[in-house]
């Protein structure tokens, strides 16, 4: 079985980039304070322009690893 990070939220991506449409409750972003409408700029340091970019840089992450996301 492959474990990977995972962050809890629904992304909506326009021309402006990415932002969280749904958080799932308890989820590690409902625990860090994310917010619906939040627009991630980016994590750990990487630019994001695209939900597939959060999500690829989501993935590598492992469990229980701290991330550091720029609204």
């Amino acid at each position: 079985m492959v474990k990977r990070g995972w962050l809890g939220v629904l992304l909506n991506q326009d021309e402006d980039g990415v932002s969280i449409s749904f958080i799932t409750k308890n989820s590690p972003a409902d625990k860090a304070g994310l917010l619906n409408n939040d627009k991630i700029m980016d994590i750990n340091g990487k630019t994001v322009r695209t939900a597939d970019d959060v999500a690829s840089i989501i993935k590598s992450t492992k469990p229980g690893q701290k991330i550091k996301i720029d609204i």
